[in-house]
């Protein structure tokens, strides 16, 4: 080895000597550590999560075509608030062509809605909407002459006592009075002795009193002797008011004539209203118990399916294919209402323990009628 040669071997040890004193410093020929990777590699950038808007894709631009809604409407609070701006802004004729094709009944909940419906449809010149929807129930009796379109609306599908103004569900329709009351609550303030006279209390005429309308008639029974008819003391008030004002005997006449002629109409139109209102509570009830029964069918066929899956499916249809069909009579199979898995965990074993007991007697009666049979056979037996 020459002497250049060793120089140059020594300048290089004393160059990793210094690289090797130096912190952080690495021999260019050693193995990258775990540490030296991780100080090498670079920070991984956090994801940041895009909202759904951002996101491109037919569903966001299906959800902004659904959630679009016409500037004039933005504002707008509830189904009540919509209902109101549409009536605004929407012209009359179309208004007035859906109104003709509803019942007066929709009508009225739709004059209750909005102070703008309700002017619109109160007015007179709205007569023609409340005929149209008449005409839609050709059953309905016709209009009393002394009541508005919308007063007979009132009259007939009020679902509020005209009194107390509290909502019933069972409502007593007086025709003579023009009032539906709930007569029978101890709420309403509709007292016969408050509100309500004997005739002979106010001291009127007999011939105003025949021509008078009975809100009410008794026959009698056990607190009464006799016939006894109530009246509204308002109205024979009326009547008294304006016979004793007529001096002339013949006028007297003519008036309890007129009078007379109006109260046998009214007679006549209460009768028709109160077949009408019962044919329609006839019909409500067909239809609520149709409705029923449907249901009632759903709910046996849905547990017989139930029991054929534990078994005794045969054994049920027996039941149902006799004459008594106690299946069908039973408690929890004769309900208005669907099966959840919820019911038919709770009637499962009540129902199981029911058909067992059922089979145990039918086991017993068939044996019985075995035994009966073969009591009966001839002693003598003939053989060929």
């Amino acid at each position: 080895m020459t002497r250049r040669t060793q120089g140059l071997q020594n300048e290089q040890n004393n160059e990793e000597d210094q690289d090797a004193r130096l912190p952080g410093t690495k021999h260019p020929r050693s193995e990258p550590s775990d540490e030296d990777e991780e100080e090498v590699r670079p920070k991984a950038r956090k994801r940041t999560k895009k909202s759904q808007s951002e996101q491109p894709g037919p569903s966001n631009s299906v959800s902004k075509r659904k959630n679009k809604m016409p500037e004039q409407f933005k504002k707008v609070r509830g189904k009540f608030g919509l209902l109101q701006r549409l009536a605004k802004d929407v012209p009359l004729d179309v208004i007035f062509e859906v109104f003709m094709h509803l019942n007066p009944s929709d009508l009225l909940s739709l004059a209750r809605t909005s102070k703008t419906l309700r002017n619109m449809l109160m007015s007179k010149s709205s007569a023609s909407i409340w005929r149209a929807t008449r005409a839609n129930m050709p059953t309905l009796p016709p209009l009393p002459d002394d009541l508005s379109e919308p007063q007979y609306a009132h009259l007939l599908f009020s679902e509020y006592c005209h009194i107390c103004l509290n909502k019933r569900r069972t409502l007593s329709t007086l025709w003579s009075l023009r009032v539906r009351a709930c007569l029978m609550s101890n709420e309403c303030p509709m007292n016969m002795s408050i509100q309500f006279e004997l005739v002979a209390s106010l001291d009127v005429d007999s011939r105003v009193k025949d021509v008078l309308l009975p809100f009410m008639y008794f026959k009698g029974g056990v607190f009464r002797s006799g016939p006894v008819s109530y009246h509204a003391s308002s109205a024979a008030r009326k009547y008294k008011a304006e016979f004793d004002a007529i001096q002339d005997a013949d006028e007297q006449e003519s008036w309890l004539a007129r009078m007379k002629e109006v109260r046998q109409q009214a007679l006549e139109h209460q009768i028709l209203r109160s077949n009408w209102m019962r044919s329609i509570d006839e019909a409500r009830t067909a239809a609520h118990t149709a409705a029923v029964n449907v249901i009632r069918e759903q709910r046996k066929q849905d547990i017989l399916r139930r029991l054929e899956e534990v078994g005794w499916r045969e054994e049920a249809d027996l039941m149902v294919n006799s004459r008594s069909d106690p299946f069908s009579k039973h408690k929890l199979v004769k309900q208005g209402r669907k099966l959840t898995d919820h019911n038919w965990n709770t009637i499962k074993t009540e129902l199981v323990e029911f058909l067992s007991e059922q089979k145990k007697k039918r086991l017993t009666s068939n044996t019985m009628k075995f035994r009966f049979n073969l009591d009966n056979v001839p002693e003598q037996i003939w053989y060929d």
